[in-house]
């Protein structure tokens, strides 16, 4: 899955806007959940974002959407601020995703355990601010 999930972050980083192929991997969007990781999951959601290809990405976005509980388990700040992101830009609603993330960061929070580095930081404080 990693494959997919680097090319689809370089045509967004390069504004490649190949609506055929994001319609492509919106399409095995089973295949991704299945076998894609965290990271891999917000790569490809970023970069339908950043493409702002909304009419695509809902059968890639509710598949998603019902990992939450796997995402916010997985601790991963970046790839949870990644996914709040791209929901929030394509304006897509997703609240049980949004609870379950904020419900991890009061937990985070809450814990103390956390040491946070200043970018870090910086994206805890992007993620917090999505679901609020």
């Amino acid at each position: 899955m990693q494959h997919l999930s680097n090319i689809s972050w370089a045509f967004a980083k390069l504004d490649c806007k190949a609506e055929l192929f994001f319609e492509s991997i919106a399409g095995q969007h089973e295949r991704i959940i299945k076998t894609g990781d965290v990271q891999h999951l917000s790569n490809i959601c970023w970069a339908f974002a950043k493409l702002g290809c909304k009419a695509s990405c809902n059968v890639l976005f509710d598949a998603v959407s019902k990992e939450c509980k796997r995402i916010s388990a997985s601790g991963d700040v970046q790839a949870m601020s990644n996914i709040s992101w791209a929901f929030a830009k394509l304006d897509y609603k997703a609240a049980g995703f949004f609870e379950e993330v904020a419900d991890q960061h009061k937990r985070i929070i809450a814990s103390g355990d956390v040491q946070v580095s200043e970018p870090r930081a910086k994206r805890a404080s992007n993620t917090v601010r999505l679901v609020v």
